[in-house]
């Protein structure tokens, strides 16, 4: 089991291709691949960080995508990361 440290917060990033039926220009999907946010799942939160009251594990996160520090656990990649928002719950 992953736990955070002090003021930080462990996300595993999920990919989701959410283009549908709209053609997206190619120069789009460039930008966004190196430029947009990303999303990802709160698995853990750390006991110091700032903002624990609005998050809890299992909450889709969205952050910028070069934020945080990336690292592998049993063959999967993980991020920590200082700050993230809210972007969807599953009881909702």
């Amino acid at each position: 089991m992953l736990q955070a440290l002090h003021d930080t917060v462990i996300v595993k990033p999920i990919c989701e291709d959410t283009r549908g039926l709209i053609t997206i220009p190619r120069s789009a999907t460039i930008y966004k691949q190196y430029h947009g946010p990303i999303y990802g799942e709160v698995i853990s939160i750390g006991p110091r960080y700032p903002h624990a009251r609005d998050l809890k594990a299992g909450d889709k996160a969205i952050f910028q995508r070069h934020e945080g520090k990336p690292f592998f656990y049993q063959g999967e990649k993980f991020l920590r990361l200082k700050e993230c928002w809210v972007h969807g719950r599953e009881d909702n």
